[in-house]
């Protein structure tokens, strides 16, 4: 399998964002009353859950409600298949993005192939860090680990990107170092990219690399624990 032409889709659609991991203050019966919609929404908010406009999967919102929170997607279709993103954030640049990518029929394996499941996650870490390369030329690859659960083969990667957050130093007008963390996987005849972000406030004591790589680790694992795919 060519891996740049399994995720041409995506790149034609793929738009480098920043992520932050939070947490509401706390929980509420359904956070989709919070949201509001950046441009024609595709996918469907409706009781707690956005529904992909692919059919393919829904996720529990994420309760960034404590400065207005939105939701923004695109979704198309090239020659190999179906791709789309869609990004939830606050008004204090809270993030979480979901990346999918269709893989076309003839390529699915026709059993359970973990060295598929790794070889596809590889390859889509790969243009995503050369992608972040793109942004912040100085970035660097921090985390490279598999994670292993009951029929599901997960990548999870973390890259510091100098430069590379939304979030602006006032005082020098420069963008701030931040720590990007995605989670890669394939469900069915898909592939899904979960990524959030951290980053370093000034005049703030810098947390311990391997602290800020736990939350970033359990704030995507969480969020992946609330999907359901069609």
């Amino acid at each position: 399998m060519k891996s740049g032409r399994l995720f041409s889709g995506f790149l034609s659609l793929a738009v480098c964002a920043a992520f932050l991991p939070g947490c509401a203050s706390g929980p509420v019966s359904d956070p989709t009353a919070f949201y509001r919609s950046l441009g024609n929404t595709k996918g469907t908010l409706k009781e707690g859950r956005y529904y992909s406009p692919d059919d393919n999967f829904s996720c529990a919102l994420p309760e960034l409600i404590d400065a207005g929170a939105s939701v923004k997607d695109v979704s198309g279709r090239g020659e190999r298949g179906r791709s789309g993103t869609v990004t939830f954030q606050n008004d204090l640049g809270l993030l979480l993005r979901v990346d999918w990518l269709e893989i076309p029929e003839s390529e699915h394996p026709v059993a359970p192939d973990p060295a598929f499941d790794r070889s596809t996650e590889e390859s889509y870490a790969l243009l995503l860090f050369n992608q972040y390369k793109q942004v912040s030329p100085a970035a660097s690859l921090v985390t490279h680990e598999f994670l292993s659960d009951p029929g599901e083969e997960k990548l999870f990667v973390t890259s510091l990107l100098p430069g590379g957050s939304t979030l602006v130093d006032k005082s020098t007008g420069r963008r701030l170092d931040a720590y990007r963390a995605s989670l890669i996987f394939r469900q069915g005849g898909w592939v899904y990219c979960l990524s959030t972000q951290s980053t370093h406030l000034p005049k703030q004591a810098p947390a311990p690399l391997n602290s800020t790589l736990a939350q970033l680790k359990q704030t995507l694992q969480v969020f992946r624990g609330g999907f359901q795919f069609q």
